[in-house]
């Protein structure tokens, strides 16, 4: 299997999507919140980035498997 740009960026945003789970996971330890910035919140979009990429790779993977 070759990487294609769409591949890569499908693998950038799912991990862009971990780095702010990982980041709203310490802010959540730290007990931090300043305005919208609190742990579950960046836990939740980091998530919702990485359904994403998710989907975005597996799309761009079924779209190679059917050439």
């Amino acid at each position: 299997m070759k990487f294609t740009p769409q591949i890569v960026a499908g693998l950038t945003i799912i991990i862009l999507g971990l780095v702010l789970v990982v980041a709203g996971f310490i802010l959540k330890l730290n007990e931090y919140s300043d305005g919208w910035i609190t742990g579950n919140n960046l836990i939740i979009i980091g998530m919702f980035v990485e359904l994403i990429g998710i989907f975005l790779a597996a799309s761009i993977l079924n779209k190679n498997l059917r050439k």
